[in-house]
């Protein structure tokens, strides 16, 4: 069972990695809609990944 278990955080961590990589600009696709603040924009795409990453935590 732990053997299954680092199988499982290594393909979590290999396919997660593009997930944890910060975007420090505001999303091009997202340009006019919700806050105009970047700050604001940062603070949403930091509590998103949070909750992202959260949820995958929670598999297997």
């Amino acid at each position: 069972m732990k053997w299954l278990a680092k199988l499982n955080l290594f393909f979590k961590d290999l396919f997660l990695d593009e997930v944890d990589k910060e975007y420090d600009k505001p999303l091009p696709y997202h340009k006019d809609f919700g806050p105009k603040s970047i700050a604001k924009q940062k603070e949403i795409l930091k509590r998103k990944r949070a909750i992202e990453q959260e949820q995958q935590n929670r598999g297997i």
